[in-house]
This record gives structure tokens, sequence and C-alpha cells, in this order.
């Protein structure tokens, strides 16, 4: 804080500015936006008091932020009375090239004021105070000086409303790879129905698993009081890029994915994590626990993602340490903005390594989601389908049959085939698994079905983390048990 008394004789004033120590240029737009957190983001404060005996004249204080902005229009005051105080904010419109910016980088704050006594006599006075801009990938989660922070938790990580600025759904790399997973799940307006929202995020965090995206541990102690500091956070564009992220990095991407194609997104900030959480179009939140995207045998399916999201959600409401940060309503409500990111080249992705779903299993394709196309195998290449036949409804979802296909599995002695006959959805499901590719076959600790209308069901988990749902049935629709396709399973393997 910076005092400056004007020359002796009347009028005599006392001047100092307040100001944020550090700005974020991943969310300059927001500090030009008096209305964004009611107010809360301006840069500077300068605290103008007339200590003098006479009434001081047509004040107005100027503001820049070194080469990042113009000089500020002023807001007039047209009178202020002897020992009146004027409290005046600046909320600056900050240059786009600062989100060019790789580290912190320092910048001149420069204050101007300007006043006339009451015969008109000009005085003038001007204060410099230094202050620091954080890099594109830096994210600051509190901006409360030590003075003006309690104990409480939430204090700690007042500024995590602006991880929306994090989510960009129109950059062109997160429109693409959700046209992936448009194309694995066959639905192109998730938006619309809730067991087509589900098919749609299985599919895209089924092609995360497949393009080997993986959770990466931060360092040190994270999102605790103790480490509410500067954090390095990626862009979903980073993620790609580098085909890892934290667990805030892996939510704000599926978050972004998902909004990209009309779902309304929200970050789930809690003690030492975060997870996205998808509204579904029947309302429901749907939580996704992201760093299910571990490497080798640390890969959860997506079953496993959602059974874990909502047990941490339900477990956050009713401890109250969380923010859930609504992406939309910090857009459209809160004035958060996404910055304005450097153009990319149209293969980003495929440079990246990003690839789409193609159909080969093992890796490149197989999905408990499925796409409505057809995938490749014998079954698909006009060849009569070997081993012995056993009727099952296969689950679309999670395990509600909320929407399925019905169809044969076939189990020979290398490899399953699975051909669809009916859908309740319109996704007619068709692939082919080697039997060394599976992880895991096992019944599920609960039975596969809604509405009173149960199966007992089985899953099996690809090595690649991918996952099917499936229960025995007869020709009439009836459950049988899992436990005959389970011994096949085994012969052989």
């Amino acid at each position: 804080m910076a005092k400056v008394l004007s020359a002796a004789g009347p009028p005599a004033v006392d001047v100092s500015v307040r100001h944020k120590k550090r700005l974020m240029s991943a969310v300059y737009k927001v500090y030009g936006e008096m209305e964004a957190g009611e107010g809360a983001y301006w840069v500077a404060k300068t605290v103008f008091q007339n200590t003098g005996k006479a009434p001081i004249y047509n004040l107005k204080i100027y503001y820049r932020l070194g080469d990042y902005t113009e000089t500020s229009v002023p807001e007039p005051y047209s009178w202020v009375a002897p020992g009146g105080v004027v409290v005046d904010r600046y909320y600056p419109v900050i240059r786009s090239k600062v989100a060019e910016l790789k580290n912190e980088t320092p910048v001149q704050l420069y204050t101007r004021y300007e006043y006339t006594d009451g015969a008109g006599k000009p005085y003038s006075g001007e204060l410099t105070d230094r202050l620091a801009i954080l890099g594109i990938n830096q994210f600051e989660f509190s901006n409360l000086d030590d003075e003006d922070r309690t104990d409480n938790w939430k204090d700690y990580f007042n500024n995590a409303p602006l991880l929306a600025a994090f989510v960009t759904k129109m950059d062109d790399p997160v429109r693409q790879f959700a046209g992936y997973a448009s194309h694995k799940s066959g639905m192109t307006a998730p938006a619309s129905k809730t067991e087509d929202a589900i098919a749609w995020l299985q599919a895209a965090y089924e092609t995360e698993l497949h393009n080997d995206i993986v959770y990466t541990t931060p360092s040190g102690s994270f999102l605790t009081a103790d480490n509410s500091g500067v954090q390095d956070i990626k862009y979903p564009r980073d993620v790609f890029r580098d085909k890892t992220g934290t667990c805030i990095d892996l939510a704000i991407t599926y978050a972004a994915l998902a909004e990209s194609v009309g779902l309304d997104a929200s970050l789930m900030v809690v003690p030492g994590h975060t997870f996205a959480v998808i509204q579904l179009p029947n309302g429901q939140y749907f939580p996704v626990e992201n760093t299910g995207l571990g490497g080798g045998s640390q890969r959860a399916g997506f079953e496993q993602v959602v059974q874990a999201g909502q047990k941490e959600f339900a477990e956050y409401l009713q401890d109250g340490r969380f923010y859930l940060v609504d992406v939309q309503k910090e857009w459209d409500t809160d004035r958060v903005p996404t910055p304005e990111l450097p153009q990319l080249a149209t293969d980003f992705l495929e440079k990246s390594g990003i690839r789409p779903w193609d159909g080969r299993t093992g890796g490149a394709a197989g999905s408990g989601g499925g796409a409505r196309n057809a995938r490749a195998g014998a079954a698909l290449a006009g060849n009569p389908i070997q081993g012995t036949a056993y009727r099952v409804v296969h689950d679309h979802g999670i395990g509600t049959l909320a929407a399925f296909c019905v169809g044969t599995l076939y189990v020979s002695g290398d490899e399953l085939a699975f051909q669809a006959e009916r859908a309740s959805d319109g996704r007619m499901d068709h692939f082919v698994i080697k039997k060394s590719d599976i992880k895991e076959a096992k019944k599920n600790r609960m039975p596969m079905g809604q509405t009173g209308n149960y199966f007992e069901g089985f899953h099996i988990r690809l090595a690649n983390g991918v996952n099917y749902n499936f229960a025995n049935i007869d020709e009439n629709g009836r459950g049988l048990s899992a436990d005959t396709i389970l011994m096949e399973l085994m012969r052989g393997n």
C-alpha cells in the first residue's frame, strides 16, 4: 500500500491504493466485468480522503496496467466534503495478449488522481505499485489476504468458481474429440434424452481410455488449506497433447466435452480432489470419477467410475466442504468467460496421437457402450460366427437397463462375439473380443435392471479398462443364471 500527501497548504488529502498481488491471465476477461462475482474481482481500489477543511471538486482517478491496458476512463466525483472518503475500484479491460504469458510476470500499476479546489486550481498526484500476472496455466485458488481469511476451508478456495474459464467447450480440439465420442456412441443429440446422454458420456470416457489418457498424481498436497496458493492447471487441449492430467485437469476436460454437446456440467471441488458432475436431461446429477483413467492395471471401466463418483458426491454433500462450480452459470450469470487461446492446426489431435475409435478390439475398440456402426471381426465380415450361443441382454449404460439391446453372445475357444437383434434405443451393438484381452469376467455385485424387473448381471472387463454388462436370458426374456456363461468363458483361457 502506498500513501501520498499533497503539498503543504489546503487542500489536504490522504490517498492509498490497495491492489491484488497476483492476477490470473486465464481469467483476464473477468477483471473487466464489474458484475462478476458481485464486483469482487477488482484489480485495484483507491481510497481517497479529503483531510482538509475545504471541499474538493472534480476528482478523477486514472489507472493503467503496464502495456496490457489503455489508461482507464475515470468516473468523475464532482464534490468531496471535508473529511469525506471516496473508494474507487479499477476493473481493467486487459488486452488478449496477456494469454500468451507462460510464467508469472511482473507488471507496473500506475494510478493518477486529479482534482481542483474551490477556486478551480488543479492538483494531481501519481502512485506506482508492482504486482504480478500469472501464466495462462497458473491458477490462484484464493485471492483473500491473510487478514481477510478465516479457518474455513472455503476461504482458501474462494476463486474456485473461476475454474469455469478453463472449460473451453468451443475449442476446436474439444469439439473434434467430442465428435469422436458421438461417432462411437451413435448419439448425435445426447442432450435430448437421458439414456442417450449416458451412452454418450460412456463413449467419451472410453474414447479417453482408448487414447491412453491417464491420471497423474499432483506433487505435494493438493486442494488443501496448506496448499491453496498457485497451481498449474491444464486446458483440455493440453490434456490431449500430453495425454495426462491431474484430477482437476481431467475433470475440466470431461466437463468441456459434455458442455460441447449441450450437456450442463459442473466441477465438484472438495478437499484434496475435483471431479466432474454432469446434469442429465431428466435433471439428475451424474458424477464421474475421472481419475479412473489410470495407467496400466489402474484403469477403471465406466460403471466403476460412475459408482465411485456417486459415492463421493453423496459424501461431500453431507460433509459440506465443497464448491459445486456450475460452468454454464459461471459463464452466463457470473460473467466468467474463457480466454482467447492461440489457434491450433486442424491436425492437432492427430499429431498428439489422439485417434477416433476405429473398430478394432483390444485397445482400438470394443466397448460396453458401443457404436451404432459395426465393429470389425468375423461376424461383421460376413463370416459365420463360431462358438456356443447364449441369449443375452446387453446394457448400454451403468446397469439400470434404461437403454439396452438383446442378441446372441457366442463363446468359442479363443474369442467371444456379440450380435444384437433388437435395441430399445436403436443402437444395434456388434463386437468381437479376444479372450486374451479379458482381465475379469464375474457376476455383478448388484442385480441389473429397474422398476422391479431385475436380472443376475455379469460383466466382462478388458485389460484396457473397457467394460461390458450382460444378463443371461431365455427366449421369453426371463432371467437365467450367469454361471453357465462364466464357466464357458473360463474354458480355453
